[in-house]
């Protein structure tokens, strides 16, 4: 990951644009009901979480796989005592 890569993807700002635009489009529609995610959900590749805070609100366990072992570490610490469980 570049300096811009990760700037840009820990940012407030982009994770505004994930909680209001990007996140409700892959979910489905306003108005449209897209079914429950599912009880166990797994993110892929999580990188700083943003869209993991927003997964976690939605569903009752949420598992992570994260291949870069500073962000999954940074993830288990800032994660730890909530429904979250993070892989390397």
């Amino acid at each position: 990951m570049n300096e811009a890569h990760e700037e840009l993807c820990s940012s407030a700002e982009w994770g505004d644009h994930l909680a209001t635009v990007l996140v409700p489009w892959a979910l489905g529609s306003p108005g449209i009901d897209t079914g429950p995610l599912g009880d166990d959900v797994l993110e892929i590749g999580p990188g700083y979480g943003l869209v993991t805070d927003l997964l976690r609100e939605r569903v009752p366990r949420l598992t992570i796989v994260e291949i870069d072992p500073a962000l999954a570490a940074a993830l288990r610490v800032r994660l730890r005592d909530t429904t979250v469980e993070v892989f390397e």
